[in-house]
């Protein structure tokens, strides 16, 4: 049995059309297995919704977050402790959009699949200043020199359970050493030079492979790719991606929401339409 799990949060963010994407897309994907989403701000329409398709809710201790995008990492390393899945993936929930099952390219024994966005640290500023606050107050000796180095994606982490759960604490406990606020992508690319070292890690590019395509590697112009058919296909491999990370920063966004059944005129911001089961079940316009 594999799972999928994320963390969604607040009325706005749950009843955001790119939040229905994640839950639609899934069910489309051929994925067979858990899907599991936290929270610790839900509002009861939305878990009706949620639970009609067949998903677990899990309720967080709203003391346990004070900073959602790290401290995730904590609640998921503590639950998955106890579990036994074959795998895992942990996916953020507002722009990932499923296409295939992506547990096709995981490996049954210690295996953890990173998605590389497709560029160099030295491509992108964000990345570099990121990296900058994670490693300030580390003894020089600790240093390292991210530059050359891929992006890699802390929105989109697949293996096996074990290995998981270990790497989520490894990236929660990264960033308790700082007083300053970095992301979790931070502190994956910061471990990930050591982490390297073990054979159980493999980076997966947009560019080599169907694994996952990112937004931010389409918008840098890192990688082609071609939209078809409701689905994004790898421009020489000719197969469609498993994942689209980042969708809502590309060209494709509306194209996307379409896809899942959502009008958004042209200009306009979508919005959620009258939150009911039904409505992930067909088409729905939200704008006459």
């Amino acid at each position: 049995m594999n799972a999928i799990i994320t963390f969604a949060n607040g009325f706005e963010f749950c009843r955001n059309p790119y939040f229905q994407v994640f839950l639609k897309s899934i069910k489309t994907s051929h994925f067979q297995g858990d899907v599991i989403i936290f929270t610790q701000d839900m509002d009861e329409s939305i878990r009706k919704i949620i639970t009609a398709y067949g998903y677990q809710v899990v309720d967080v201790d709203v003391s346990n977050v004070r900073y959602l995008l790290i401290d995730r990492f904590q609640i998921y390393h503590e639950f998955l402790c106890d579990k036994k899945y074959d795998g895992v993936l942990l996916a953020d929930s507002k722009d990932v959009y499923f296409q295939d099952d992506p547990f096709e390219y995981l490996k049954k024994d210690r295996h953890v699949l990173l998605c590389g966005e497709g560029g160099k640290h030295t491509n992108n500023e964000w990345n570099v200043l990121d990296q900058l606050k994670c490693q300030d107050e580390l003894s020089s000796q600790y240093h390292r020199d991210t530059a050359e180095r891929p992006i890699l994606n802390a929105g989109f982490i697949m293996g096996t359970n074990h290995e998981v759960a270990d790497l989520c604490l490894m990236v929660w406990l990264n960033t308790l050493r700082t007083k300053h606020k970095f992301t979790d992508q931070a502190a994956l690319n910061y471990l990930y030079h050591f982490l390297e070292k073990d054979p159980a890690y493999e980076v997966l590019t947009p560019q080599d492979s169907v694994f996952c395509a990112t937004g931010q590697g389409i918008n840098q112009g890192w990688f082609q790719a071609d939209w078809r058919d409701g689905m994004l296909y790898h421009k020489t491999l000719g197969a469609p991606y498993a994942a689209f990370h980042q969708w809502d920063r590309t060209q494709y966004k509306r194209d996307i929401l379409q896809a899942v059944g959502l009008h958004v005129p042209k200009e306009e911001k979508p919005v959620m339409p009258e939150m009911r089961p039904a409505a992930f079940e067909k088409p729905t316009i939200l704008f006459k």
